[in-house]
């Protein structure tokens, strides 16, 4: 990997966006080669997606209070703190497996739109 890259790489631990904005600057400003911008622009996106896989990894470790519901046969379940994630099942076992499910997609779709994911409110 081209030596300058790296060097501007390093940028990106400190903080993200104002990383790439300098990057990309410097690059524009230096270089004015597209290919190392676009390549810039691809490890920028890998380490986005670093980031977000370790909130996701970190937020569901977090332990979101179940509610529960049955009606006709069977069970619904949702996060009351995670507005829309909800999922069912014929035992109770399995709706929460299912939003076990829900909840990482719910999250990963959050994190990737840049929305804040609240944490799980204490339950009294």
């Amino acid at each position: 990997m081209d030596p300058d890259l790296m060097k501007l790489g390093c940028f990106c631990t400190i903080g993200i966006s104002m990383a790439i904005v300098i990057a990309l600057y410097i690059l524009w400003q230096v270089t004015k080669n597209e290919d190392k911008i676009n390549t810039l622009m691809e490890m920028v996106g890998r380490m986005q997606s670093m980031q977000t896989k370790k909130e996701l990894d970190e937020l569901m470790k977090l332990d979101y209070p179940v509610s529960y519901t049955k009606e006709k046969g069977y069970y619904y379940v949702w996060h009351e703190d995670l507005p829309g994630c909800r999922a069912d099942g014929v035992t109770l076992e399995e709706a929460k497996a299912n939003l076990a499910l829900v909840r990482e997609d719910w999250i990963k779709l959050a994190l990737e739109r840049g929305m804040k994911v609240p944490k799980p409110k204490e339950e009294k």
